[in-house]
């Protein structure tokens, strides 16, 4: 009878020490996975997984979809795993575990271009990161939205996202975060056609550019030297790409060299320079540097490669706008934070005794109790 007990208080003993060691080999994962996705890899991978609780998985699918979203190791091809997190959090979580899983299911809906379902997701993230005191998580989001606005050509939401992005680095003091937000909210502004200001963020990012990667910087450099191109300030345009021509990775120094050669009569040479943008740029400039080829072909006289580069990039233009659907998401958003604001507003209502709720003493029991702030766990401080 004693060896029975001895051997049950073995067992009970040795599952203690596995969730020991699964609970602190997770609380390790997180406090390397920011700055060391790859440790934090190899960390999960010692873990049995068959043995996690609900509770571990949830846990565990959301540390796995970080690293595998950060180190780029493992093309994703769904969202299943982190769905799974979401639907848990979503019943069991705090605020903090639930906006961390809706805002990487938003990244995973993106890199799966499924850029309407990212916004929601990202948005519900948005909503719960407010109320809590995590900076990096709200400077994530902001930066996501800003990116998934951009796609949809939701311009005013991106220079809406890019702004709030800026005053949360600001607040981080993070500089390199600093320089891409006033890179961003210059480009919010430049595609709203308000170049007086596009012109003011991306000259003050220019006091950043030494605290910023090379990709970064030639984003920098090639955007200031456009903005003298267009104002035709072509000394100083080039100047500035003198700077970006040591690193060719980026595509707007050739756009921009194809405008300024476009100017001077250098037809050949400005299509040269066009052409080489369109390896390198994204989506939405991609279609400008096809008009910018429509233009120069017609220019030397070439009307059928002319109309080629015209229908070329309706073709792409149309693709796109039947893609994403811009302008229900934008509504959708808008909706959104309206329902946010009437929510907030009618809580604060009936704490005063107003909204649903009658106005005398014997009501006061209704009234509905603002939550507690919650803050992230230990791991994450």
């Amino acid at each position: 009878m004693k060896k029975i007990i001895i051997n049950i208080t073995l067992v009970f003993l040795l599952i203690a020490c596995g969730r020991n060691e699964i609970s602190g080999t997770l609380s390790q994962a997180w406090k390397v996975i920011e700055q060391q996705p790859d440790s934090a890899r190899v960390l999960l991978a010692k873990i049995d997984t068959p043995s996690l609780t609900e509770k571990e998985q949830a846990e565990y699918g959301l540390l796995m979809t970080m690293v595998d979203i950060k180190t780029r190791h493992e093309q994703i091809t769904n969202d299943s795993i982190i769905s799974a997190s979401v639907r848990y959090y979503d019943q069991h979580g705090d605020k903090w575990h639930k906006a961390m899983a809706y805002h990487y299911r938003g990244v995973v809906k993106y890199a799966l271009n499924n850029v309407p379902e990212a916004i929601k997701d990202l948005k519900r993230a948005e909503t719960l990161a407010e109320t809590l005191d995590d900076e990096l998580l709200r400077n994530k989001i902001y930066d996501r939205l800003a990116y998934c606005n951009y796609k949809n050509n939701n311009f005013p939401l991106v220079l809406k996202y890019s702004k709030k992005l800026l005053d949360s680095s600001k607040k981080m003091n993070d500089s390199v975060m600093v320089a891409r937000s006033y890179t961003m909210v210059a480009s919010g502004f430049a595609n709203m056609e308000e170049m007086d200001s596009a012109r003011i963020y991306i000259l003050n990012s220019l006091d950043w550019i030494d605290a910023v990667d090379s990709l970064t910087q030639n984003v920098i450099l090639c955007n200031v030297a456009a903005m003298y191109q267009e104002t035709g300030e072509v000394e100083k345009a080039e100047q500035y790409l003198t700077d970006w021509v040591l690193n060719h990775a980026n595509g707007f120094g050739y756009i921009t060299l194809a405008h300024i050669r476009q100017k001077q009569g250098k037809y050949e040479e400005a299509v040269t320079h066009a052409k080489k943008s369109l390896e390198c740029m994204d989506q939405k400039n991609y279609i400008h540097s096809l008009e910018l080829l429509a233009e120069l072909y017609s220019q030397k006289g070439d009307s059928s490669q002319a109309y080629a580069m015209q229908r070329k990039s309706k073709e792409f233009a149309d693709s796109l706008a039947s893609a994403y659907k811009a302008s229900q998401m934008a509504d959708w958003q808008m909706k959104f934070d309206e329902q946010k604001q009437e929510k907030k507003f009618l809580r604060q209502l009936v704490k005063l005794g107003g909204g649903n709720c009658c106005l005398y003493p014997s009501c006061n029991s209704h009234n509905m109790v603002e939550p507690k702030k919650n803050t992230p766990p230990s791991h994450q401080s």
